[in-house]
């Protein structure tokens, strides 16, 4: 649901489904589109938030080093401000 949401164009739905469904199932796959969510929002806080938890959840696994990359550009963007 919270990924269909998103899809739709309704992104603050969308945050709060997949925050929900984080709570319960920690999903690697869950938090992207949460972090991708975020994103649209401009909330570069809970995008790191989630890159975060997909690194905690499967540190050595593809997803965790897309995770890496992506907070490393967040930081780069943040010290070029």
């Amino acid at each position: 649901q919270g990924l269909l949401a998103l899809v739709e164009g309704r992104v603050g739905q969308a945050v709060k489904l997949l925050y929900s469904s984080v709570r319960l199932h920690p999903l690697s796959q869950t938090y992207s589109a949460l972090a991708q969510a975020y994103s649209r929002l401009g909330d570069t806080g809970g995008m790191r938030s989630a890159y975060q938890a997909i690194i905690a959840l499967e540190p050595e696994s593809p997803a965790a080093e897309r995770a890496r990359d992506r907070l490393r550009s967040l930081t780069d963007v943040s010290e070029k401000k």
